[in-house]
């Protein structure tokens, strides 16, 4: 695939997005406007910006840096854990057992071992802080007059199913590609993006003429090999496709007929 300057730019900054940071994630309390001013953010546009509001009690760091919290009460978003691990806290400095108000992003990548939270604060709320109460009674008014941003999680959808035929019908696109170059190699997850030709469409088409990059789990693909991979929603990502499961997204072209047949219910 041949790339223009720009275009290479753009593509690096949307693997960035995709595989780093979610979708649309933020990092902090400032939003920038245009290349350069950013402008801070109320804490009533950080309540709404967030897809998570929470009580939670630190428990403590994790081996990759998270700050993992047990929930207390949950004001935004829908958590099937009562654990959260959220991360870009290295300044933050939390106390074990102390409840903390949390306005986070949630988001998802079928790459992440955890849902990654992201924090839309500069700084920390805590139970011995003065302000608890004051931002509990913005809270609880913004839950009355209800949300204007209810997206619960940012990323590419994916699913743990380990049944092929679920995954197969979960999946959005399923071609038989050729692997060729690499196109980038993650020095933060264990993978690597490369260019790909499609030689057939079991499912869904490409969005990019036939050629796409896709990002895979390392050692799981060897350029100039030809494959079954099951991808996720791309329309906001091609021509970067991700996988839509952990680990029955990458097949042998040889199981190109089979994965048809269950396409086609047959």
């Amino acid at each position: 695939m041949k790339l223009n300057h720009i275009a290479k730019r753009a593509v690096t900054l949307l693997l960035t997005i995709i595989l780093f940071s979610g979708c649309q994630a933020r990092t902090n309390s400032k939003t920038q406007i245009g290349s350069f001013d950013t402008v801070d953010l109320t804490i009533e546009q950080e309540i709404d910006i967030a897809t998570h509001i929470l009580d939670a009690a630190f428990i403590d760091r994790a081996e990759d840096g998270a700050a993992v919290f047990q929930i207390v009460n949950l004001y935004k978003g829908e958590e099937a854990d009562n654990v959260v691990r959220v991360y870009n806290t290295k300044s933050l400095n939390y106390k074990k057992g102390t409840k903390y108000v949390l306005l986070v992003e949630k988001n998802i990548s079928v790459y992440y071992n955890y849902p990654q939270f992201v924090t839309v604060r500069d700084e920390t709320i805590s139970e011995d802080d003065a302000n608890w109460d004051s931002v509990h009674d913005m809270i609880s008014q913004a839950v009355q007059a209800g949300f204007k941003n209810s997206v619960n999680e940012y990323g590419v959808p994916f699913t743990d199913s380990t049944e092929l035929e679920e995954v197969v019908a979960f999946s959005t696109n399923i071609f038989v590609v050729t692997v060729k170059e690499i196109y980038s190699k993650s020095t933060i997850l264990p993978v690597e993006t490369y260019v790909c030709d499609v030689k057939k469409c079991i499912k869904g088409s490409p969005e990019d003429n036939g050629q796409i990059m896709i990002t895979f789990f390392n050692g799981t693909v060897e350029p100039g090999k030809d494959y079954v991979v099951l991808t996720g929603y791309a329309k906001e990502t091609a021509p970067i496709y991700v996988l839509s499961s952990k680990s029955l997204s990458v097949l042998e072209a040889t199981e190109a007929d089979m994965i048809a047949s269950m396409v086609r219910g047959g």
